[in-house]
């Protein structure tokens, strides 16, 4: 796997900034379970993911095997909530991936723009922080 991912803790959620490339389902799987690790580690729930430089050379069964994963790993995933920047290659891969991780009760959206990304991540930390 040819990447490169920095951590930055901000208020209320948790910076990833990612460069390179991803080639296979299984670098997916492995970035999947770094991202969901650490965030278990620092005890934070909300992600914002930085991927314009990030690129993924992946179908759309890889995506959604990643998807199960999410799935066999529930208690890493289930109660994030990630949202992710992307760059024009990407994004219908990650617009296909929102739509699978969103009807399986994922809180996961995909953006463009980083003040829309970052905006909807604020909306949701005061949602959760009024339920």
């Amino acid at each position: 796997m040819d990447t490169n991912i920095k951590f930055e803790m901000r208020d209320n959620y948790l910076y990833i900034k990612g460069h390179g490339v991803r080639n296979s389902l299984s670098e997916m799987m492995e970035g999947a379970l770094n991202l969901a690790s650490k965030a278990q580690e620092l005890k934070v729930y909300f992600l914002l993911i930085d991927y314009r430089e990030m690129q993924y050379n992946v179908s759309h069964i890889d995506a959604f095997n990643v998807l199960r994963l999410y799935e066999q790993q529930a208690y890493l995933f289930k109660d994030l909530t990630v949202s992710v920047i992307t760059n024009e290659h990407d994004i219908e891969m990650g617009k296909f991936f929102e739509s699978l991780t969103r009807q399986r009760d994922f809180n996961y959206k995909v953006f463009l723009n980083e003040k829309e990304a970052e905006d909807w991540l604020h909306t949701e930390i005061k949602a959760k922080k009024r339920a």
